[in-house]
Order: structure tokens, then C-alpha cells, then sequence
């Protein structure tokens, strides 16, 4: 204590006092003439002292990569080795070094040879060249930054760093205390020290993490230029607060601007330095339409603040463009949720060609360059509508039109970025004319224009690659590097905008792409056979905007018949030992006792059963081969229906073999029995001595149809008595328009206990998927976004309310389930079509009759049954593009997408 009273007795001589006090009034004026105007102004002299030149003084082949160390396979670095690293001879370009900034290049450069780069060092320049960092304050109390992944040697895109420094006196001299948001136990210990602390400069010693030691690095240069030490500050620290703008005269909060690096609006919020329980510095986002805080991840003080900040922020110390940062900030929380928030339209407005054409094969292979006027006088490009028509009149406009606005903006294209003055005109008309960019292959987004040369690649990357749009993003900004093009001007969310414009003037006929020329051209007018099936492609619940139709409360159907009245063998014990007695595995056979019971139930249930087992039995427990199929078929839990669709064929096949024909002798009828009625044209193929019929088997298969034809008996068309349509914009089917409401039916309240069943576990934040539906030649009629987990009611709500008759055929990986389905809600309706299973998942049906299997049918053995699984693949490559898309953006991609498949699927018709 008498050391430190001695060295404060020298410190405030008469002298020093003066001379520190000059220099405490010169940085209060500083302070005051930085707070009035943007700080962003002094990153600029850090970033030329601290850029890195990677490729100065190299000598290598147009095409030869950098060298880069080996790396084990299994290592870390190894998964990174696709991430690009600066060539090994890295050089300062012209920094002006003192002594020590100079050892510490050439202690760095001595380790070249061993490592690429420092990751120290490449976090620096990276920081710099991206101005990935802000300063909360004109002293550098608090900085920003992105943070480091130090496998992949990247800056992270949505992981922010707050580090913290505050001038301490200790008992030698002054020093800055740095601690940093990665740590917030030591933060907290740290920004509770005490202002003064009882120790020298040799015996205090800091735990420095990479995000401090790229802090000093940056404010070292900052502290020389703006003449700024620990030791002034902590003097003004004890004459007034460092904050710069606030809500109220005793408050010490303050709001700053992050700087434009990053692509969603932040702002950053430093609470009072006696506020412990919260980290002082927050970052506020603002991308879904609310504010959240990624520093506390919760709602904290330091969105409160932000919002009574902007309620309040009239008071006079406010300067305007803090005004207009805080009204740009919160705006669009002003105006509603995410779905509210529109983004940046095109200024473009012609169509733009799907497919080539010769004009767009011609100028996009001259050129933008070629194809505008280059001004000499003013080294830009000059363009303008003059020499088009006019969108609103029709009139060709005259190229001496006078021009009402222009205005100088970049032109991105794949490999270079120009400049180029876009004009506006004046048409005759008296509407103003805005600069497409059709004829000079360029798409006009007001204050940037991106080649079609970009925005067709990516065309192509969506629709036959996977490639994200940051990913392509990032390759096109590397791409340009690689052509020494300065690409600062070019964000993320320009591209994104452009691409949406671009999509939206699309020229798309989705009427004619959404429908089969061979299936408009059959007598029905519409497919007859469908292919159906849902896949996990979604996007995120919260975005979604529209809702499906409710039930029509006065459109409704009491119950029909039940499932139990469709069933033939109606006894459960029944149906049990008959599929042991039709078993061909020797441990399920029935005993002597199991067998007299199926008998005496048979008897007691269904005589005419009982009837043909008396018939076949041959004195064993064992069915006969030739019989086990068919007995299967009958002693499942299914309707009748699935062994005997009620068509025309099959109610002509069966009256001919109750009435005693022998279809064996009439091929045509013959064939006509194995396309329809495959269990039993296998029966009478099996034992040829069944036919003409039997009379224990006539009854049998009577019973069997008077069942079938049960199922209708006394309904009605339900479906058609519906009215008052509503459409929904869920569902996307532009050549099958609704045409009838679903309706509310009892069964809809009535819970089932199911046999099959298809169920599986759902994203957590993502809806469950699509649904599509294909023809049987391979075109897609549409789609509809699943709002609940799959089952039945998706594919009977699009077939009950678009189609006029239902089609004949419907394939689909539950198809048991959905028959079963509609027939408890529109039998008469669904009365000839048959479902069938695909052949893929025809294997997960254990418990299902094996008339609905599609390989049994040889009439559609051409139907390819997996064309819904191989459109669904490609959905699910583009997974990864719409998953995060407002509901707007994901129906058109996902129309654009499936678009391209049915021009492939139609191009290639005869």
C-alpha cells in the first residue's frame, strides 16, 4: 500500500494532472463526435493493416490447386479437407511493421512449412476481409464477432461471440481485462472484479480463448490510430459512462448497429456493467417476423429493452439514422408474422422461356457484354427499355424516349461483376417503363441485375442435382474469387431474391404439364388407373398460412354398412383355424381335436362352408394344395369385394359359372377370369375337375357373391349429393378441379381396429410430407401438402371430390387399408375399382388377401407401380432446399419441380 500511495503521489503532480487531463478532454470530444455518426469507419484501417495477401509473389499453373499438408484419413481434418486453405508461402500485402509486429510475422512464417496457417491468423483474415465483426462502442468495450469452427477453419454463419474489455488499474500500471460470451462463469467473474485490483502487472495473467486473442489483435491497431490506452479510460470511466445512446438520462443501456455482413437484421443491445445476472452485450435477430436474442436464447432484458427502446426513441440524444436502424429493425415484427413479410419483388416483367428456344440459346451465348451498349465516357454499361414494347399499351417505345430515373448498379454474373447505368422511360402511354433485361439476358431486381447465366445454372442444380442455395451460393462466390472479383457487394439474400423473381416469371403451362395427352384422349377423360403415395418432404409447421376445408356440417351420411358385415367367415375363431388348416408349415397344421372344431363351427357359422371342407377333406388335418389359396383368401378380415370387384366382367364371369359354364372352353372368357378374378382362375387352374361346378363349391362361391353384391344393397351415391365447394390451397391439382365436398360421414367419429395398419413417427417442426398422384403412364396430376400423418383419408378425399367416377384402378402401399376406408364412407361410389399394392411393399402385407396384390393381375403388367417412389426420390434430393421455405416458395418449387418431370415423361410419347 505505501508502494502504490507513492506511485499515486507522483501520479497526480501538477504536471501529470494537466497533462491527463488534456488528454481525458480530447477523448470526451473524440467520444461525443464518434457518437454522431457511424463508428463503422474505423474498421477500415484495421482491415488494411491486417489483410492478408494469400496469393502474393506465388508462381503456379492457371489450374494448379495450393498446396495442401496430408492428413490421416481418419483425423479431423481429414473430414474438413474439402474446405479451402490459403497456400502455405501467405504474406502480409505492404503492412507497415514495428519491431514486434515483425518477430511475430517471422515466427509465423517459420511455421508455414509445418502448417498452412495459424488458425489464429486465418480467424483474423477472415474477420477482416468479411467485416464479420462490430464495435458496440467508440473505445472497444465490447465487440461482436462470428465465431471460429476451428476443424473446418471457417467463420460460423449463426453462432455470434460477444468479448468484453474494461481498463483496470493494478498496482504497477494500467491494463485491460478481456473476457468473452464463450464462457459466461468467467465472464461473470471477470466483469465483477473490483476497478483496481491488488497485484502487478507480472502476477496477473489472463485465460486468453481464440476469440480474445483475435480481439486484442484487432483493437491493438484501433488503440494506436485513435490514441486510446487503459489508463485514460479508466480516468474517464471515473468522470463519466461509456454508453452512447439510451432511453432516459440515469439509464445506462445502450443500442448499436451491427454492420452488413450479416444477411438477417441485428441490432445489439449492452445492458449496465452492474447487471451480472445477464450478459451485458445481446444480439437481437429479427428473421420469423420476431425478435429473439441469440445471446441468452430466451426472452431476456435485453429484448425488453430493445422494444421500450423503440417506443421511446423520440428523446432528442437520438440521432436519426439510429432512428432508422431501430424502425428497420422491428419492422417486420410491425407488420405480422413471417408470412407477412414480402420479399424483394423483380423489376423484370417479361416471361421467361422454360424451355430453349433459338432467341435464348442466341443471346445467351453472346452475352451480356456483348449484347448491352458500353458507354467509354463512363466505363459502365448503358441500358435501358428503349426499343421494346411497352407492358402496358403494346406500343414499340422509340429509342428517343426521354429517361425519367437511372440509376448505377452492379451486374452479377457467373465470372465477373460489371456495372451498369439502368434506365427508365417514358411511354406515350404516360406510364413510366422499368428495364426488363430479357433481351440483354438479365434479370432487372432494381438495384442489382443478375445474369440469367446464374440463375439458369441454378435451374439445372435444382432440378437434376442437390445443391442447396447457400451451397451454390458459396461456390459461385468462390468461383469469382477464383477470377480475382471482388465479390463484397454480393449477399446471400440477393441471390435468394433473384432467384425467386426469376422462378416467379417463369413461362410454365401447368394445365397442360400437370395432365397426360393418352389419358385426356381416353373415353373417360381423365386417368382411369392411379399410382399414389406420400413422401416426407415438408416444410416448417409454423409457416404455414392456409387451412384445409372443414367438414360440411349439413353435408352429412349416417353409417352404411360395416366392415363386419363384408367380411365372409364373420367368426374370429373360425377364420383362425381355417388359416391353420390352409398352413403349409408343419408346426402350425391342426390336431385332431382343432380340426374337429373348425368342423363343428363351420357347421354352426357358414353351412356352405362346411359343405366344401366336407368336400376336399381327404382324412388328414392338412388342406389339399390346390384349395389352400383360395381358402386364405375367404378366411381373412377383409371385404368380399377385394376377391370380386362388382364390374361388368365380373359380373358377367360369375353369372356364366353359376349358370354351369365351363370357361375352360371359351378362351376369350377364360382370359378374361385370370385378368379379373385371379384366385379363381389359380383354383380352376389347380383342379380342373371343378369345373363345370360343383355342387358343393356353387354354393360356396353363391354365398360368396350374394355377399359382395351385399355391400351395395340399398345405398346411395352418397358423394354427388354434395355441394358448396371449397377449394384449398394445399392441394395442387390444375386438370382435376374439386368438383364435390367431402362431406362429414358417421364413420369419420368411429374408431376402427385394424389388421394393417401404416404408421410411422413425424418430424418434430416439419409437416408429414406430400402426397402425389401419378397415371399410369407416368405423369403427375398433382400433389397435396399432408397436414396430418398419412393415412387413407388423403387419397379418398382427392378421389371423392375430383373425380366424376372413380377410376378403375388405385395403386397405392396401403391400398387394404383405403378400400376398407371408402367403402365404410362411398361404397357405391368406389363399387368397381379395384385396389391393388404395389409390388415393392407387397412384401410387408403378411395378414392381407392376395387379391390385392398387383403381380397377380397379367393385364397390368406393364404398370410401373414404383413410379411414385422414383418421383418421391427426386423430392426428397430437394429436401434440403424447401424443408425451410415460406408455404408460397415451397408450392412453387415444388409445381417447378415436378413440372420438369412431366415434360421429360410427356417428351418422350410417341
Amino acid at each position: 500500500m505505501a508502494e502504490q500511495g507513492e506511485r499515486s503521489d507522483k501520479m497526480f503532480t501538477d504536471d501529470s494532472i494537466d497533462a491527463r487531463q488534456e488528454r481525458i478532454e480530447e477523448l470526451k470530444r473524440r467520444t461525443v463526435k464518434l457518437k454522431k455518426r457511424s463508428i463503422r469507419h474505423l474498421i477500415d484501417p484495421i482491415t488494411e493493416d491486417y489483410r492478408f495477401d494469400w496469393y502474393a509473389g506465388m508462381s503456379k499453373a492457371p489450374n494448379e490447386k495450393p498446396a495442401r499438408r496430408s492428413v490421416s484419413a481418419g483425423s479431423s481434418k481429414a473430414k474438413a479437407a474439402h474446405v479451402q486453405r490459403p497456400p502455405c508461402q501467405a504474406q502480409f500485402a505492404n503492412i507497415p511493421m514495428d519491431e514486434g509486429s515483425q518477430s511475430e510475422f517471422q515466427e509465423i512464417e517459420s511455421q508455414v512449412d509445418e502448417y498452412p496457417f495459424p488458425n489464429i491468423d486465418l480467424y483474423l483474415q477472415q474477420l477482416v476481409q468479411l467485416k464479420a465483426y462490430t464495435l458496440a462502442d467508440s473505445i472497444g468495450s465490447v465487440v461482436v464477432m462470428r465465431d471460429f469452427n476451428v476443424e473446418e477453419r471457417v467463420l460460423q454463419v449463426n453462432s455470434l461471440k460477444c468479448v468484453y474489455r474494461r481498463a483496470t488499474e493494478l498496482t504497477d500500471t494500467y491494463s485491460w481485462v478481456y473476457s468473452c460470451s464463450c464462457s459466461l462463469d468467467k465472464h461473470k467473474e471477470v466483469s465483477t472484479l473490483h476497478k483496481s485490483l491488488r497485484v502487478d502487472s507480472s502476477g496477473f495473467q489472463q485465460e486468453v480463448c481464440i476469440h480474445v486473442d483475435v480481439c486484442q489483435r484487432l483493437l491493438s491497431r484501433m488503440d494506436s490510430i485513435c490514441n486510446i490506452d487503459a489508463e485514460t479510460i479508466f480516468a474517464q470511466n471515473q468522470s463519466f459512462g461509456d454508453h452512447v445512446y439510451s432511453t432516459s438520462d440515469d439509464d445506462d443501456s445502450t443500442i448499436f448497429q451491427l454492420n452488413e455482413s450479416f444477411d438477417v437484421p441485428h441490432i445489439g443491445v449492452l445492458l449496465p456493467s452492474s447487471s451480472p445476472d445477464f450478459p451485458r452485450c445481446g444480439v437481437l435477430r429479427n428473421d420469423k417476423g420476431g425478435v429473439t436474442c441469440i445471446t441468452c436464447r430466451r426472452p431476456c432484458k435485453h429484448v425488453h429493452f430493445a422494444k421500450a427502446f423503440r417506443d421511446n426513441m423520440t428523446h432528442e440524444q437520438v440521432p436519426e439514422y439510429i432512428q432508422e436502424n431501430i424502425e428497420g429493425f422491428f419492422a417486420p415484427e410491425k407488420e405480422g408474422s413471417a408470412q407477412s413479410r414480402k420479399s424483394i419483388k423483380t423489376s423484370s416483367y417479361v416471361r421467361i422461356p422454360f424451355a430453349r428456344n433459338e432467341t435464348l440459346i442466341s443471346r445467351m451465348a453472346q452475352g451480356f457484354k456483348k449484347l448491352a451498349v458500353y458507354d467509354n465516357m463512363s466505363g459502365v454499361f448503358d441500358v435501358s427499355p428503349k426499343g421494346g414494347c411497352c407492358p402496358h399499351c403494346g406500343d414499340h417505345v422509340p429509342s428517343d424516349s426521354s429517361i425519367q430515373v437511372s440509376r448505377e448498379v452492379p451486374v452479377f454474373l457467373s465470372r465477373e461483376i460489371l456495372r451498369a447505368k439502368v434506365s427508365s422511360v417514358m411511354c406515350s402511354c404516360g406510364n413510366i417503363i422499368t428495364y426488363d433485361g430479357q433481351a440483354e439476358v438479365v434479370l432487372n431486381m432494381g438495384h442489382y441485375l443478375v445474369g440469367y447465366c446464374v440463375l439458369r445454372d441454378y435451374l439445372h442444380h435444382f432440378l437434376h442435382g442437390k445443391s442447396p442455395f447457400f451451397t451454390f451460393f458459396q461456390t459461385w462466390k468462390q468461383n469469382l474469387a477464383d477470377c480475382g472479383v471482388d465479390a463484397q457487394e454480393l449477399s446471400y439474400i440477393k441471390f435468394v431474391n433473384a432467384w425467386y423473381g426469376f422462378v416467379s416469371l417463369l413461362d410454365l403451362d401447368l394445365d397442360e404439364g400437370f395432365s397426360c395427352p393418352k389419358c385426356d384422349g381416353s373415353p373417360r377423360g381423365c386417368p382411369s388407373i392411379l399410382v399414389c403415395d406420400g413422401t416426407s418432404l415438408a416444410f416448417r409447421r409454423s409457416m404455414l398460412t392456409s387451412s384445409r376445408e372443414g367438414f360440411s356440417q349439413y353435408c352429412y351420411f349416417p353409417k352404411s354398412s360395416t366392415h363386419s358385415d363384408r367380411v365372409y367367415v364373420k367368426n374370429k375363431d373360425l377364420r383362425t383355424l381355417l388359416k391353420k388348416y390352409c398352413s403349409s408349415t408343419c408346426k402350425d397344421h391342426l390336431t385332431d381335436d382343432g380340426m374337429n372344431k373348425l368342423m363343428s363351427l363351420a357347421a354352426k357359422e357358414s353351412p356352405t362352408l362346411h359343405s366344401f371342407l366336407q368336400f376336399i377333406q381327404d382324412g388328414t388335418t392338412v388342406c389339399p394344395a390346390p384349395y389352400r389359396k383360395f381358402l386364405q383368401e375367404i378366411s381373412t378380415n377383409f371385404s368380399v369385394c377385394s376377391i370380386m370387384t362388382l364390374t361388368d366382367q365380373v359380373e358377367e364371369l360369375m353369372n356364366d359359372l353359376l349358370t354351369g359354364s365351363n370357361l375352360r372352353q371359351h378362351p376369350e372368357k377364360w382370359a378374361s377370369l385370370h385378368r379379373n378374378i385371379p384366385v379363381l382362375f389359380e383354383l380352376f387352374s389347380a383342379d380342373v375337375s371343378l369345373l363345370p361346378l360343383k355342387q358343393e363349391f356353387k354354393e360356396l362361391l353363391q354365398s360368396l357373391w350374394n355377399a359382395s353384391l351385399g355391400t351395395f344393397t340399398g345405398q346411395d351415391m352418397q358423394v354427388h349429393t354434395c355441394g358448396n365447394v371449397m377449394h384449398c390451397a394445399l392441394s395442387y391439382f390444375p386438370s382435376l378441379p374439386q368438383l364435390h365436398c367431402r362431406g362429414h360421414f358417421g364413420m369419420d367419429n368411429a374408431t376402427t381396429s385394424k389388421s394393417c395398419s401404416k404408421t410411422f413417427a413425424g418430424h418434430p417442426t416439419l409437416l408429414p410430407g406430400v402426397f402425389t398422384v401419378f397415371c399410369e403412364h407416368g405423369v403427375c396430376y398433382g400433389f397435396e401438402i399432408m397436414e396430418t400423418c398419412e393415412s387413407p383419408n388423403i387419397p379418398f378425399t382427392i378421389l371423392s371430390t375430383r373425380f366424376e367416377r372413380a377410376p378403375e384402378v388405385v395403386v397405392y402401399d396401403f391400398a387394404c387399408g383405403l378400400h376398407a376406408y371408402c367403402l365404410n364412407r362411398c361404397p357405391v361410389f368406389f363399387k368397381q375399382t379395384k385396389f391393388l399394392v404395389d409390388r415393392f411393399h407387397w412384401r410387408n402385407h403378411k395378414a392381407c388377401p392376395g387379391s390385392y396384390n398387383l403381380s397377380r393381375y397379367p393385364a397390368l403388367s406393364y404398370l410401373n407401380s414404383q413410379v411414385n417412389e422414383q418421383s418421391n426420390a427426386g423430392l426428397k434430393r430437394i429436401k434440403g432446399q424447401l424443408s425451410y421455405m415460406t408455404e408460397e416458395h415451397f408450392l412453387t418449387h415444388c409445381k417447378l419441380f415436378l413440372y420438369h418431370k412431366n415434360t421429360v415423361v410427356r417428351n418422350s410419347f410417341p
